[in-house]
């Protein structure tokens, strides 16, 4: 059974999402979407020593492609191809240019004539009330 009932348990569940969430304040509020973006490596573009930078609060989540969906590791033939990320601004152009601010840019790892940048709905729950 429920400890909360009616108006109580939906003020106590409000106020959770909201923390969870992390809502923007209204000094910080501004338009912002989801996108999920794809971008492959440049032909013969080396990914040692790279440092992994596609971090928070820009981008969401990150990963890379492979080419075959087997482990990595000494004598394997699998291979990276590039990066899959969701990540949030205002609109395309402003994840293009952020996409210039990363190392994988910034090393000639990506080829940008590539990319893919789609609108993106995510559900990102809170947790379940008590």
């Amino acid at each position: 059974m429920n400890m909360f009932s009616g108006a109580t348990a939906r003020v106590a569940l409000r106020a959770r999402t909201r923390s969870t969430l992390r809502l923007p304040t209204k000094m910080s509020m501004r338009k912002l979407h989801e996108f999920f973006v794809v971008v492959r490596d440049r032909p013969g573009a080396s990914r040692e020593n790279i440092h992994f930078d596609l971090q928070p609060p820009f981008y969401t989540f990150a990963g890379e492609i492979l080419n075959a969906a087997a482990p990595m590791g000494p004598g394997s033939d699998t291979t990276i191809l590039g990066n899959a990320f969701a990540c949030v601004a205002r609109d395309e152009n402003e994840v293009r240019t952020k996409m210039k601010d990363s190392q994988y840019y910034k090393q000639g790892i990506w080829e940008l004539s590539t990319v893919e940048i789609s609108p993106l709905e995510t559900v990102h729950p809170g947790k379940p009330p008590l």
